[in-house]
């Protein structure tokens, strides 16, 4: 039986940086996602779900995607909150998406058209499913602090990469 982990985080119009992949912030917080990835994979993490959403969620799967082309033993799995989730993205955007999610070895698609509670549906079922929550998140509200929030009810191990200051703090779901 797989060990599972999720990932959930900003989007860049709460973390700008995360549209400059050369800025010193990005390269920081690149570097310590992949460490966490690494880190849960070597304890036994062996299936990693995206929400497939522009900022973190598109990052970290593209650091799984780059860490089993190394030879890491992972899956991805790509958890679409609707068909429709690119509608608005720019071209570039969506080549990067469909690019990275024609790699995800498995993909769950929980609405046909995009509601506003389809990403909460689709944060529900990655909380449900996993057993560590890996979040890119400083206490600023919206969906992340909400899955957090999920997380933390389901007693799920949580490890907070603060996108601030790059520190991580891991809470091992006693709550």
């Amino acid at each position: 039986m797989s060990k599972k982990c999720c990932f959930t985080g900003y989007r860049p119009s709460k973390l700008p940086y995360l549209k400059d992949e050369q800025s010193e912030e990005y390269q920081k917080l690149y570097r310590l996602l992949t460490e966490a990835v690494r880190e849960a994979a070597e304890a036994g993490y062996d299936y990693f779900i995206s929400g497939f959403a522009q900022g973190i969620d598109l990052m970290a799967a593209e650091i799984v995607i780059a860490l089993r082309r190394d030879g890491w033993e992972i899956e991805l799995e790509a958890a679409l909150p609707a068909m429709d989730q690119t509608n608005g993205w720019d071209d570039f955007e969506r080549g990067i998406y469909y690019m990275m999610l024609d790699q995800a070895d498995r993909r769950v698609c929980l609405d046909r058209k995009m509601t506003r509670y389809s990403a909460l549906k689709r944060n529900e079922y990655m909380i449900q499913e996993a057993d560590l929550v890996i979040a890119v998140f400083d206490g600023k509200r919206g969906g992340t602090a909400h899955t957090v929030g999920m997380a933390r009810k389901k007693k799920r191990k949580l490890w907070l990469i603060d996108p601030n200051d790059f520190t991580i703090t891991k809470e091992e779901g006693l709550f």
